[in-house]
């Protein structure tokens, strides 16, 4: 092995990945990577808290190196901290951009941070009772069935793979009828 040129989060793509409409059509892993396959992310590039990400992996059609890219960060789990030893590797994760310099992890503890923080599994909460939606927070994935903000007490409407929508509402009753005879 060689020299240790600095410490990267590495992450593996999911096997099964959504997308399309609401998240209801499910693939094996992504277009470019197959499900498995291990992937150095790069911190954060645009302010967004790293919903989008930068990564460098092998990819699924094509030998060689590794080749950088951005892929969504719901489709990357078992997030980690690895040291890199690979030169090749290094240039590819830190080759500037058409904006420039491309921002590499400080060092081992801000990669740790950032596993911490990317291994709870989350959904933005909205509430769509006016005009606009009102951000509600995270919420566990899956998301509660009630949610107590502000001193208001929402119900959950529905969520998919993006998110979870809340209303003021309760969910309707089902009136049970007498039973249909045969």
């Amino acid at each position: 092995m060689g020299e240790l040129l600095g410490f990267c989060v590495v992450a593996n793509v999911a096997r099964e990945t959504e997308s399309g409409e609401g998240g209801l059509e499910i693939r094996s892993g992504l277009r470019h990577f197959s499900g498995g396959t291990r992937l150095w992310v790069l911190p954060p590039q645009w302010g967004d808290g790293g919903e989008a990400v930068v990564v460098a992996g092998r990819h699924r059609g094509r030998r060689g190196g590794h080749v950088r890219m951005v892929v969504q960060r719901r489709h990357l789990e078992d997030f980690r901290v690895k040291g890199i030893y690979d030169p090749a590797l290094m240039r590819v994760l830190t080759a500037p951009d058409e904006r420039g310099k491309v921002r590499f992890w400080e060092g081992r503890e801000e990669a740790e941070e950032a596993v911490a923080w990317w291994s709870r599994r989350t959904l933005p909460a909205q509430n769509h009772e006016l005009d606009f939606p009102r951000d509600l927070g995270d919420v566990s994935d899956p998301p509660p069935m009630e949610l107590r903000k502000g001193g208001r007490l929402y119900y959950l409407a529905y969520f998919n793979a993006h998110r979870a929508v809340y209303s003021l509402l309760p969910p309707p009753v089902e009136e049970v009828g007498p039973p249909s005879g045969g």
